[in-house]
């Protein structure tokens, strides 16, 4: 793996300075012809990357970008506070068009994540089909469409930030869907509506606790409304889906907590309900999951404001649940836009759990307390204060400078790789970013 990440990294950089030296060279012209005879052939070529460098000044924990990133990284980020995995991805895209009623896109993306094979690594690729003028149809594996930046949350060109922010967008593991979807536009007046419906599954692999975490769902449901009028958009979302597969280093605990719920239903009922319970909390097969996200963005060219809020319940606690949102605004003075934002996630049901009876009095005192220490080790709570600033120092790319200050928790460390016993402390980390992005 480290040497898979270490040729990833150089890959990067040879494009880097392959690409942009090819924009203000005497070959620009050339490379302009060349696109423009794609267009006409239907056939066209693009890509983008990040190179990224993150700090921060903890010992005891480290950050990663969402719960798909490497297991392997665990180990490397908590040893070294200094970091280039957490950012620094590249993509390449394919799209040919069949006239103007049918493309298909396919993009790869190369990022640190638990499952680099090449299935996973496979971002889109569908067939669209445009039946009616104000219609389309896409088959295949395309992007979730759930929130605001659905099509852009791995290339960092098209946002101002460093990063999307973790409290928002850390917890979610689907970034595409394999399926079908239908989107329908409508013009009024000044205005675009997008009404869009997609249904499919989705499969990624999770690093827990040591293991790998198949998270399969083959029923993802998807409904969401966005508005374009001027510089201002909103969009509004919900949707559902379960896990289908249980993570198999659970079975003895499982088991454990249910003989205690059935050797104790009779003389002790509270001790049993409270077994029961935790069996039912402690599990990701069949575990219903909601999603609800609002969100807007504003850009007049001049002034860049979005902020998202979003609200995800579950059936059983282990899986995070709670209230998320963020709210960013920007300021271009020419090439350069300084930036603030402000993110925030609390957990919902499972903000805190603590026993409810007496485990003692069957020896079973330990297995209660490490059932509950499990239970709260999932939790998310936290808020974060960043401030950056974007340099577009070229047509196609951008150097980001960006300070994260996160006020963590205590049982909130559900977004942090983390060693020692950390969990009943509140924490405050800095995070240093320096981020270089491009297109092609």
């Amino acid at each position: 793996m480290r040497l898979f990440l270490s040729l990833f990294h150089l890959i990067i950089i040879f494009i880097i300075n392959l690409i942009l030296p090819l924009m203000e060279s005497p070959f620009r012209d050339n490379l302009a012809q060349v696109c423009e005879a794609d267009e006409i052939s239907g056939l066209r070529l693009s890509g983008y990357g990040t190179i990224s460098s993150t700090f921060d000044d903890s010992d005891q924990i480290a950050p990663f970008r969402d719960v798909s990133a490497s297991s392997n990284g665990e180990s490397l980020e908590l040893a070294d506070n200094l970091t280039w995995r957490l950012d620094s991805r590249i993509g390449l895209q394919v799209d040919y068009h069949f006239g103007q009623k049918m493309e298909l896109v396919f993009q790869g993306v190369l990022r640190d994540r638990n499952d680099p094979d090449v299935k996973h690594s496979i971002e889109l690729a569908y067939l669209g089909i445009r039946p009616l003028t104000n219609m389309d149809v896409r088959v295949g594996r395309f992007g979730y469409d759930a929130f605001m930046m659905s099509d852009i949350r791995h290339t960092g060109y098209a946002y101002l930030w460093v990063r999307p922010p973790l409290e928002f967008y850390g917890w979610i593991p689907i970034f595409n869907i394999d399926g079908a979807d239908v989107t329908w536009r409508i013009n009024q007046d000044d205005a675009q509506w997008r009404i869009r419906v997609q249904r499919g599954r989705h499969d990624t692999s999770l690093p827990m606790g040591g293991n790998s975490y198949s998270f399969d769902t083959n029923d993802i449901w998807s409904f969401t409304i966005a508005r374009q009028s001027g510089p201002f958009r909103i969009k509004a979302g919900y949707s559902q889906f379960s896990s289908q597969n249980e993570l198999e280093s659970l079975s003895g605990l499982h088991k454990g907590l249910e003989d205690i719920a059935a050797a104790t239903a009779g003389m002790l009922p509270d001790v049993s309900a409270e077994a029961a319970s935790l069996r039912n909390d402690i599990r990701f097969k069949d575990n219903g999951i909601r999603y609800m996200t609002i969100g807007a963005a504003y850009d007049d060219g001049t002034l860049v404001a979005q902020a998202e809020i979003a609200r995800s319940m579950v059936e059983g606690d282990f899986i995070p649940n709670g209230e998320m949102g963020y709210a960013s605004v920007g300021y271009r003075l020419g090439d350069f836009t300084p930036y603030f934002t402000f993110s925030t996630i609390n957990p919902g049901r499972n903000a805190l759990h603590k026993p409810e009876s007496d485990w003692s009095l069957i020896e079973q005192a330990s297995l209660q307390s490490s059932s509950i220490r499990m239970l709260n080790s999932t939790a998310m709570e936290q808020h974060t204060y960043s401030s950056g600033l974007r340099w577009d120092f070229h047509n196609q790319a951008s150097l980001k400078f960006q300070w994260d200050n996160t006020h963590i928790h205590p049982l909130g460390y559900g977004l942090w790789w983390r060693k020692g016993n950390i969990l009943e402390q509140s924490n405050t980390v800095n995070l240093y970013s320096i981020s270089m992005e491009f297109v092609f």
